[in-house]
């Protein structure tokens, strides 16, 4: 009866770690350092863009423009609203875009004109305007 041993040799070396496994391993083991690090770093950048940013504004005027003149006319009359954005928005039927030519000659005639109505400012009274300022009364303002 004989008995046989098999030994297999392994490598006692171990393979070199890669380069993200040891910054993953010097981050964990200095964590506190790594988190006081990375919200300097977020305090650095908010104020490099502070100090080296530009303005963020912008401004749009078209002088002698009917929007101008309405501009001007609610700065004078309707402080609170100056200066207030307007989005228009146009549903198509389904299946259609707003790029399609029927609907786009809906919205703005063939020689790129629009055609609202009032056509002119000076079409609008101030009883019209004063419509859509005026205060709600409890009866058109209800709350679910």
């Amino acid at each position: 009866m004989s008995t046989e041993t098999t030994t297999t040799s392994t490598s006692t070396a171990a393979s070199r770690p890669t380069l993200l496994v040891r910054l993953a391993d010097w981050s964990y083991r200095r964590r506190r350092r790594v988190l006081v690090l990375w919200v300097a770093l977020l305090v650095a950048t908010v104020f490099a863009a502070g100090a080296f940013g530009g303005d963020y504004n912008f401004t749009f005027s078209t002088p002698g423009s009917d929007s101008q003149k309405a501009q001007d006319l609610l700065e004078r009359g309707f402080r609170a609203r100056a200066g207030d954005d307007v989005d228009v928005v146009f549903q198509t039927r389904q299946g259609t875009t707003v790029d399609d030519p029927a609907v786009r000659a809906a919205i703005v005639d063939k020689d790129n004109a629009p055609c609202w109505q009032p056509a002119a400012l000076a079409d609008v009274s101030d009883a019209e305007v004063e419509r859509h300022f005026a205060p709600l009364g409890s009866d058109e303002l209800s709350l679910p």
